[in-house]
């Protein structure tokens, strides 16, 4: 059973958060020049990663697994492709 959660509400609040973090965090991580970097791009966005992680949370699901597949990937599937 997957219960209605305000996913634009959500969203917003962690993605304003995600912008701010993601500028801070630049400026205090050092730099690691001995192992090559991947710069391989993300199918999902920090936001949209937190937002399912936060979603999993409040569903009462007891496996992230369970949640996934029953909820995002079945109601959720055009917010999240």
């Amino acid at each position: 059973m997957c219960i209605v959660i305000p996913l634009v509400e959500i969203f917003s609040y962690i993605d304003d958060f995600c912008k701010i973090f993601e500028d801070k965090m630049k400026e205090f991580v050092i730099g690691n020049s001995y192992k090559k970097k991947r710069n391989k791009p993300m199918n999902m966005s920090l936001s949209e990663i937190m937002t399912i992680s936060i979603m999993f949370q409040m569903s009462g699901y007891k496996t992230f697994k369970d949640f996934y597949i029953n909820c995002i990937l079945i109601i959720y599937k055009k917010e999240f492709p």
